[in-house]
């Protein structure tokens, strides 16, 4: 199994190399899919995990849109994280 961290890179290699989407990182980011630019913003001072789980889904939309249903989203990101041998999402952080 992954750890969180090789988990996270895989998915930014993933996201860049199959949908050229970047992968962005700031202490006020707003954990979201940016469409038309290419982008996913994940929030920096969240806890590593709560990161991960945050990207898988936004990797989620990223691979569902126009698809923008958060309940899909989960549901993929789930499946993601098996299809790609990464580190499994923890329930408690799921948000429904």
């Amino acid at each position: 199994m992954k750890t969180i961290q090789q988990s996270i890179r895989i998915l930014e290699s993933f996201l860049y190399n199959e949908y050229s989407v970047e992968v962005h990182y700031d202490r006020m980011g707003d954990n979201a899919f940016f469409s038309d630019a290419g982008i996913v913003e994940i929030n920096s001072s969240s806890p590593e995990e709560e990161q991960y789980h945050t990207l898988l889904h936004e990797a989620s939309h990223v691979v569902l849109y126009p698809d923008i249903s958060e309940t899909a989203a989960w549901g993929m990101a789930e499946d993601m994280a098996i299809s790609l041998s990464l580190a499994p999402l923890n329930k408690k952080l799921i948000v429904w």
